[in-house]
């Protein structure tokens, strides 16, 4: 009796492990490729967010008041272009704050608070988007989308379209995802 039973039972039980292996296989598939979905989508979005920023700071770029350094025009013409949705800083190449739309004109902090990305555009003169660090005004994380102003080759002023963490919580909930997951966006320093 006992080997026709083990006969008849280890072939089930070896199928049935078969099918659970196969299954649980097929399920990491599929959640593997939601994943990618899901990554490449928040990508996406997150560039497209940041190609807008970087619209708007070409568009100020060639503002008149920036050219002629009218610096109290061009708070105005900056503060109104964000409208709220961010602020825009301007800097020299001594990294002081020149315009800083977060505060009212005349009293931007003296220096950025992000050296590490104004010296990376000083030196490659091409646009940056920094990591996270603190904002000097709020004490709240932020992020700067950054380009040079450029004259005669060289950089001149880094313009910049600054924004807090929490400004891309819309681009989270906008995946529409459900309760079982959880999204972050880590910078390059893998800071949340």
């Amino acid at each position: 009796f006992t080997v026709f039973a083990i006969t008849t039972v280890l072939p089930l039980a070896l199928l049935a492990g078969a099918l659970l292996v196969r299954s649980a296989n097929s399920e990491r598939a599929l959640l593997e490729g939601s994943l990618v979905q899901v990554a490449n989508s928040l990508a996406n979005d997150i560039d497209r967010e940041l190609d807008r920023d970087f619209t708007v700071l070409r568009t100020l770029a060639r503002l008149p008041s920036l050219t002629s350094q009218d610096w109290s025009a061009f708070y105005e013409q900056a503060k109104s272009a964000v409208e709220g949705k961010g602020y825009v800083i301007l800097i020299d190449t001594s990294l002081r704050q020149l315009v800083n739309t977060r505060v009212p004109y005349g009293s931007a902090p003296a220096l950025t608070r992000d050296p590490q990305t104004a010296h990376l555009i000083l030196h490659s003169k091409q646009p940056a988007v920094s990591n996270l660090f603190f904002s000097l005004i709020d004490k709240v994380p932020v992020f700067n989308v950054n380009i040079p102003i450029l004259r005669d080759g060289e950089v001149q002023f880094i313009l910049i379209y600054g924004h807090q963490a929490d400004d891309l919580l819309p681009i989270l909930i906008g995946q529409h995802l459900t309760a079982e997951w959880v999204t972050t966006i880590v910078d390059r320093n893998r800071i949340l």
